[in-house]
């Protein structure tokens, strides 16, 4: 039955097939025109990155496809950066092999170990301490390098990170930030929350990306993304956490030349937190909700980055790449903790505390 049906099948279309032909005679057939349409050519991501999985990588120094590439590369791309939310670095790479999240200034820095290796932000990356962290490709000193204008994470595990100097061994982790598209697309982003009725925790961001001019030869576009957050903290006496950006960006695209110019200027403060304390291999008998610190310890970060790249692209197998970065980080803290059990006294039960902070009077006494 199998057979027959197939066959009837085969007949008939070669037998519509014959009468078509005879029927129009001599006279052309007009067949419709199939137009194969593809992205523009200014778009900067334009066969980057294929849904959750990336094609190419700017974190290898080579315009070559990933599988291409004889180096271990690991890239968040965007549509998973939005579809999972990590509110940290660490929450970002939290599922590429040999990476693991370290307590890096009571959580508030990136901080993060890579093939048993330090990858961190703290102000040692000026000196070339554990200073495998990239943003555009560039070292710069942020202490929070995830923000609402990271389009992508990338990450080169092993001693291939020796093609940016002297770094981590373990590897090197590259932030890329959003660039301007030469279409129009506006984005508008809010998250609230009312823990007791009352208006506590909310996070918003805003998109903005569009042509500002094109011409025959190019287009010249801009991008703006701005967020703000607040968060109250969980533990009793903890400060509130509170985030700031502005990222404005301009490009111009062409054939031969792509050029990028991108400031952003953050600010932030969170509780310095640094858990709670154990007596005899456990913790003390205080509610986890209570803070051993005080309403003034924390955490502040003030920076400002200005990026700018060229690329030229001689021919399809030349292309030629100048980039710049300046960075500029203030960071304050100010710290009210117990170091270790012997701080506690069982038989008054009183507890020891420090204060600790970066200016000049260093550490004292509670």
């Amino acid at each position: 039955m199998v057979r027959r049906s197939l066959l009837t099948m085969l007949f008939t279309t070669v037998a519509h097939n014959a009468l078509a032909q005879s029927a129009g005679g001599t006279a052309p057939i007009a067949v419709p025109e199939i137009v194969v349409s593809a992205p523009t050519q200014y778009d900067p991501y334009s066969g980057k990155y294929n849904g959750a999985v990336a094609e190419t990588s700017d974190v290898t120094g080579v315009n070559k496809p990933i599988l291409d590439t004889p180096r271990s590369v690991y890239v968040v791309t965007p549509q998973t950066l939005q579809q999972q939310m990590p509110q940290s670095l660490s929450e970002a790479v939290r599922s590429i092999p040999g990476t693991y999240a370290g307590n890096g200034t009571g959580g508030n820095t990136d901080y993060i170990t890579l093939k048993g290796f330090e990858i961190n932000t703290t102000d040692a990356i000026l000196i070339g301490s554990g200073n495998g962290l990239l943003v555009d490709g560039v070292r710069a000193p942020m202490n929070r390098a995830l923000n609402a204008n990271t389009n992508s994470v990338e990450v080169l595990s092993g001693p291939a990170s020796y093609l940016y100097g002297y770094s981590s061994e373990g590897g090197v982790l590259n932030v890329n930030r959003k660039l301007p598209l030469p279409d129009a697309h506006y984005t508008a982003e809010f998250l609230g929350g009312l823990p007791s009725g009352d208006f506590k925790n909310f996070a918003g961001s805003i998109d903005a990306t569009g042509p500002l001019y094109k011409t025959a030869d190019g287009v010249f576009a801009y991008r703006f993304v701005a967020s703000a957050s607040k968060n109250d903290p969980w533990r009793t006496g903890n400060p509130v956490s509170r985030d700031e950006l502005i990222a404005p960006t301009l490009a111009y695209y062409s054939d031969m030349v792509n050029s990028v110019l991108a400031y952003e200027h953050g600010q932030n403060r969170q509780p310095y937190d640094r858990g709670v304390t154990s007596f005899n291999n456990a913790p003390l008998n205080i509610p986890r909700t209570v803070s051993y610190s005080e309403p003034f310890s924390n955490y502040s970060e003030n920076y400002d980055w200005v990026h700018g790249h060229t690329d030229f692209n001689l021919d399809k197998n030349t292309d030629f790449h100048l980039k710049y970065s300046y960075a500029s980080t203030q960071m304050n803290q100010a710290v009210v903790r117990s170091d270790n059990q012997s701080d506690f006294t069982a038989s008054s039960g009183d507890l020891k505390r420090y204060f600790s902070t970066n200016g000049p009077d260093g550490r004292v006494t509670d």
